[in-house]
């Protein structure tokens, strides 16, 4: 075996950098009205104590999804299959979801995961004031009230270098002593990527397609809690 010109570079893995991948991704949305069954039927999963598809009190449509959960367990409530979407590196995504509370919620916490770190954000569950996140804060928010009392989302966030992924997640802050489990429903949960390719000369996302499943390197993650006894 015969070697030559053999170079030593400092930084060389940053050569091997993939440049972000700008071409056409269909944007996602689950308002779950076709749904049975949230494993076979969605791109979603769930570790909840209970999720099921009702039609009673459907936040839109006819269906929603019914999520409960013990208070303090922190298991994920609404996760997004790995396999079959991705946050792509670097690109500028948009997540909407509406969410009705069933029991008394804290705060809502958004995590974006990936080998690269985190991005996060914390808003209370009930008036939608942002109560923590990254300093300064790398996910846009917008919440608004509807008139059901039902709450809209948008998080507007750009990835890092690395793909990325979400998840729902629920749990309790100091509310150990407290069995009363957390309840919601969810409903129409849409990913939008923003990048030129998805809006050619519109600014829209074009139409929401629902897709199989959603796969990554990376996570998206909110987690529930119930409301302090103080508060």
């Amino acid at each position: 075996m015969l070697f030559d010109d053999v170079v030593l570079k400092k930084g060389a893995s940053d050569d091997l950098v993939q440049p972000p991948d700008t071409s056409y991704q269909p944007p996602i949305q689950e308002g779950f009205e076709n749904v049975s069954n949230l494993f076979e039927d969605t791109p979603f999963w769930s570790e909840a104590k209970v999720q099921s598809i009702v039609t009673e009190n459907a936040i839109n449509g006819k269906k929603s999804l019914l999520i409960e959960n013990d208070p303090a367990n922190w298991l994920t409530i609404l996760g997004l299959s790995m396999d079959e979407y991705k946050l792509r590196a670097n690109t500028k995504y948009e997540l909407q979801f509406f969410y009705e509370e069933l029991s008394d919620l804290n705060a809502i916490q958004c995590v974006i995961k990936s080998a690269e770190g985190d991005m996060w954000i914390r808003w209370d569950a009930t008036n939608l004031s942002i109560i923590g996140g990254d300093d300064p804060l790398k996910i846009d928010f917008r919440g608004r009230t509807m008139i059901g009392g039902e709450k809209r989302i948008t998080l507007t966030f750009t990835t890092g270098p690395a793909d990325s992924y979400f998840v729902l997640g629920g749990g309790c802050e100091g509310q150990e002593e407290d069995n009363k489990p957390i309840k919601l429903l969810i409903d129409d949960v849409s990913i939008k990527n923003l990048n030129p390719a998805n809006n050619p000369g519109t600014g829209d996302a074009g139409l929401l397609l629902p897709v199989a499943g959603l796969a990554a390197a990376g996570v998206a993650a909110l987690w529930l809690t119930r409301k302090r006894k103080d508060k």
